[in-house]
């Protein structure tokens, strides 16, 4: 991570601050009287240590210093190093196909209810949820980041698991000028690429009698350019071993989601059966981001030192494009299913599960050839005002004001081609062996996949995201210090005032469209000589170096047929695409024809329906009081007692604005035309559910087909109360014991507060349920106007022994009462719209029904053996690790549509065990560091968002990161920083039955990255 030494350059012999000038939440998390003075890993262990010493609450602390001594490419990847604290490594939680190698969603102590702040206040990025996303800061701006994981009264609220606090660095803390900063050259070694980064940051005071005045900029810029690959058997289900039919399923399973119930657990899996893969996969992912980052700061501080202004503004871009080739068995279809190929015999281990074997059937599996490009762009734009003015010696006060803007747009485009093959898998090592052979029968050679006359057109699906989010928020503080000596030192009140707007719009990849097929009059095959239809697809060869060899190339040579030129999004933004699927499906016609999300007839916002939009507006006010009490000598005995208790009062009010619409005129189906007729529809799919209605209920079922439109905007208030209370005695020698008691909220997603839904067919379901004369006909899915926010009762007790300046051993247990998190409801409502059509609908939507009690422990060991004789004297460790038991919880279905085998399974996203082990050495010349990261198994998701939606697992991971650098000269050291050394393979596991068998989903491996830089300090 780069200006390490940036970090230095603003901390050297200042004072640990409690970040008065610009977070009093909390106000005494920094002793303003200790002097630390920061030259090292060392020093800046020494500086997290008294910070969490000395204060008021539970919290752990990463120095700038610290977070710069590892390739910790994002704050995401630093906080993984905190005691509690996990990452998820994918994009998205219920897209267990997409790793990412930054690192993701934060978790701490179990939970996702996190909180961020920089600098004390609110920040969060358009990214469709409450915080920020953490990847998109640049951490060579930040001083420190703080995790608290209780709270004091005068704490912002929101954050019930966690709130990380980043601070970033003062003119002020260092008097004179300073300039530091970065230069680095990373390369990944699956990517094969370099990448440059930058960062600088100058510093300047000036004092005269006036006063003293700070001035800073910064700037940072990184550029990543990572590989990831992935191998995976795709829909591993219980068949009879005489493996000559299809799946058995607990349940009933298409392309739209899950059906009837078929077994339960006291009859599942039957006698007589094995578990095979319908097919396999692999894909090769690129990720090519670039940072970059700005901020200024000026500060002015009074003669006496008794007022402080600081006015700061920060800017953060993000850009990104993802570039992703697969080869996919299609395995949705139940009626078809794999056998042995000729010459092959399927191997299986003693419980009946898959290890080896060729997979063919008729004709060959279809196998997707399917290549991915998205483009990304991110900013979060920051501007903040804070005075601190010691009116007295006793009386202070405190004001802040803030702006923040941040969008984030997203352009993405699924083309994909279809081929035939036989599928060859080794599951016998960590990673599977896949590898795609022509089919049976067909003669084909090495050239089989590059032979444009085995390759149709299949597919196009587009995406658009585009998110925008503002927040402004006033707060005002006043502090008394009521006694030096007395059993009450100080009391403090004040009041925030907060409104937040955010804007979501996101087409969720709904809008899939046909090119071509043989059950829809016919294949356009990639050699088609009409028009200029041969060029709209390429031979192109991804996979060279696949899983850095540690597998077969998952097709001969490596190559295959992929659609579109050589920047998909280009082509999809300047329109070529639709021009080239409309030449594509005007050869021969198509069923269900694709045509680009901005052509669709009922969009609202030139892109987006009214039901993928959510325009929320959220205000909050908050009043707190807090004591604050001491004792010097509490029992005659030298024992010191501080502490605090204080009360936080908030109302929160959700103006939501949107509209329910009917389905469009013009757009019915044709009951008594194609969409009823079977020879329309591809083999082994059913007719949807209308064409089985009676001739009345299909007569109401068309009556709704009328365009019209309810006003469904709507708003809210509620409000909390929230106790706190925190307590440290400290009995000598080092030794202390510390106690927090508080109650949290956690606000729900702005998006679930959405009120824009269009009604759709639900008679599918209906069909299921065995209810299609009398259940409702159509469904909306949308927000809830009425949820509340989640609460917690959060406890914590800790004891700690800091034996030296850096040595220590604290061992914390905690645990969280909650009630009121969101889960998924359904009810029946009855719609009334302005033609005075009135339809019974199914709501699905969230509702405040789901609690639980979370507990677990943390423990936490540091020490430098300078007690060893010669140069080991300069050698140290550290160790962390972190018990989540969350076995109370199940996990909440937002999603309406899960397998019955979720019931039992845990939290997502809780790794029970999690293991922080480092080891390092320091002197004057050399500074070496190795950290080992590592989790035990964890649910991913309940529900993939793909065929057949089952639960997905994360099993056991761990990585290596290390970092040596050497001093060329005062103010200069040249370096090199490691990650992911051991060639880490992430697994991932599908549950498969009532008992939680779990069978191998995907294997990734991702760069061992390297980065050599050189830091200057002047």
């Amino acid at each position: 991570m780069a200006l390490g030494t940036a970090a230095s350059a603003q901390e050297t012999e200042s004072p640990v601050l409690a970040e008065a000038e610009a977070s009093p939440a909390p106000e005494d998390a920094l002793d303003e009287g200790d002097v630390i003075v920061v030259s090292g890993y060392r020093a800046a262990l020494e500086n997290a240590q008294n910070i969490k010493r000395n204060s008021d609450t539970f919290v752990d602390v990463i120095s700038a210093e610290d977070i710069g001594a590892l390739a910790d490419r994002s704050v995401a990847e630093a906080l993984q190093r905190v005691p509690g604290v996990n990452i998820s490594r994918f994009e998205q939680r219920d897209d267990p196909d997409r790793f990412s190698v930054e690192g993701t969603g934060v978790i701490i102590r179990g939970l996702p209810f996190v909180r961020s702040e920089l600098n004390g206040r609110d920040i969060f990025s358009a990214n469709g949820g409450r915080v920020l996303s953490f990847n998109d800061v640049s951490p060579e701006l930040l001083g420190r980041v703080e995790v608290f994981k209780n709270t004091t009264a005068d704490m912002v609220d929101g954050g019930i698991s966690g709130t990380v606090n980043l601070v970033t660095r003062k003119p002020l803390d260092k008097p004179g000028f300073h300039i530091a900063g970065t230069i680095e050259a990373n390369y990944g070694d699956l990517a094969k690429e370099w990448s440059p980064g930058f960062s600088v940051l100058g510093s300047t005071t000036y004092e005269n009698d006036a006063g003293r005045i700070g001035v800073q900029l910064a700037y940072a810029q990184s550029e990543l350019v990572t590989r990831t690959d992935a191998s995976q058997l795709t829909d591993p289900c219980y068949r009879a071993d005489t493996l000559d039919g299809p799946c058995i399923r607990i349940q009933d399973v298409g392309s739209g989601g899950l059906g009837g119930q078929n077994f339960d657990a006291s009859n599942f899996p039957p006698p007589g059966t094995v578990i095979t893969p319908k097919g396999a996969g692999v894909r090769t992912t690129d990720l090519t981001r670039d940072r970059n980052a700005f901020s200024a700061v000026l500060q002015y501080e009074s003669p006496g030192g008794e007022f402080v202004m600081t006015g700061e503004y920060l800017r953060a871009e993000t850009s990104a494009t993802i570039n992703e080739y697969a080869i996919l068995a299609l395995v949705n279809d139940d009626a078809l299913f794999p056998v042995q190929a000729p010459g092959s015999t399927w191997q299986f281990d003693e419980n009946g599960i898959f290890q080896s074997g060729v997979l063919t059937q008729g004709g060959g599996i279809p196998a997707e050839f399917l290549r991915f490009q998205r483009e990304d762009q991110a900013e979060t734009e920051d501007l903040s005002f804070t005075a601190q003015w010691d009116v007295t010696d006793r009386l202070s006060l405190n004001f802040e004001a803030q702006t923040l803007s941040s969008f984030r747009n997203e352009n993405g485009l699924i083309g994909v081609m279809q081929s035939a093959a036989d599928i060859s898998i080794d599951a016998t090592g960590k990673t599977p062996d896949v590898q795609f052979l022509p089919p049976t029968g067909s003669g084909g050679g090495t050239d089989f996949f590059t032979d444009p006359g085995q390759s149709f057109y299949w597919f196009l699906i587009d995406n658009q995201v585009k998110n925008e989010g503002s927040l402004d928020s006033f707060r005002g503080d006043i502090e008394y210090d009521v006694s030096d000596t007395g059993f009450f030192r100080k009391a403090s009140f004040g009041a925030r005032w907060a409104e937040r707007n955010r804007v979501t719009r996101n087409a969720n990849f709904g809008n899939w469209g046909n090119l071509s097929a043989p059950w829809s009059g016919g294949a356009v095959f990639a050699n088609n000589p009409n028009g200029n239809v041969s060029s709209y697809s390429q031979v192109r060869n991804p996979f060279e170096g696949f899983q850095r060899g540690n597998t077969t190339l998952p097709v001969p040579g490596g190559a295959g047929i992929f659609f579109g030129g050589d920047n998909l999004v280009d082509e999809y933004l300047n329109r070529e695409t639709e021009a080239q699927a409309a030449e594509i499906i005007g050869t021969i016609g198509s069923f269900a024809p694709w045509g680009p999300l901005y052509n669709r007839s009922d969009v609202v916002d030139g892109t987006f329906r009214s039901g993928e939009i959510s325009d929320v507006d959220e205000k909050t006010v908050a009043l707190y009081g807090r004591i604050d009490f001491g004792a010097d000598d509490l029992f005659g005995n030298g024992w010191e007692l501080d502490g605090n208790f204080g009360l936080r009062y908030i109302k929160t009010t959700v103006n939501s604005e949107g509209t329910i619409s009917f389905p469009a005129v013009g757009t019915a189906p044709a009951i008594g035309g194609s969409a009823c007729d079977p020879a329309s529809l591809p083999a082994g799919q059913q007719l949807p559910g209308f064409c089985q209605l009676s001739p009345a209920r299909q007569a109401e079922f068309l009556a709704v087909f009328n365009g019209d439109i309810i006003d469904n905007s709507s708003g809210i208030s509620f409000k909390n109360w929230l106790p706190s209370f925190n307590a440290k005695l400290d009995v000598g020698d080092g030794l202390l014991f510390r106690v927090g008691v508080s109650k949290g909220i956690f606000r729900p997603d702005l998006a679930l507060y959405r009120t824009n839904a269009t009604l759709a067919d639900n008679t599918n379901n209906l069909r299921a349920e065995g209810t299609l004369e009398t259940g409702p006909l159509f469904l909306i899915d949308t927000g809830n106007r009425f949820l509340t926010a989640t609460e917690s009762w959060n406890y914590d007790l800790s004891a700690e022994w800091y034996w030296a300046d850096v040595g220590s051993l604290t061992v914390s247990l905690f645990m969280k009462e909650l009630s009121g998190i969101v889960n998924g409801g359904t009810s029946i409502v009855t719609l009334t719209g302005p033609s005075g059509l009135s339809v019974d609908t199914r709501l699905d939507g969230p509702t405040n029904s789901a609690g639980g009690t979370l507990k677990g422990v943390e423990v936490a060991y540091q020490q430098v053996y300078d007690f060893l004789p010669g140069f080991l004297k300069d050698l140290g460790a550290g160790f962390t690790y972190t018990y989540v038991d969350a076995g109370d919880f199940t996990e909440p279905d937002l999603d309406a549509n899960r397998s019955l085998i979720t019931s039992g399974l845990p939290l997502a996203g809780v790794s029970k065990h999690t293991v922080n082990a480092a080891i390092f050495y320091e002197n004057d010349f050399v500074s070496a560091r190795a950290a080992y990261n590592w989790r035990s198994d964890f649910l991913q998701t309940p529900r993939d968002v793909i065929f057949p939606f089952s639960p997905i697992y994360g099993e056991a991971t761990g990585q290596l990161d290390a970092s040596l650098f050497f001093t060329v000269m005062d103010g200069l050291k040249l370096g090199v920083q490691g990650v992911n050394l051991l060639d880490e393979v992430t697994e991932t596991t599908q549950v498969v039955d009532f008992d939680g068998t779990r069978i191998t989903r995907s294997a990734f491996r991702n760069d061992r990255r390297f980065t050599f830089l050189a830091r200057f300090d002047f």
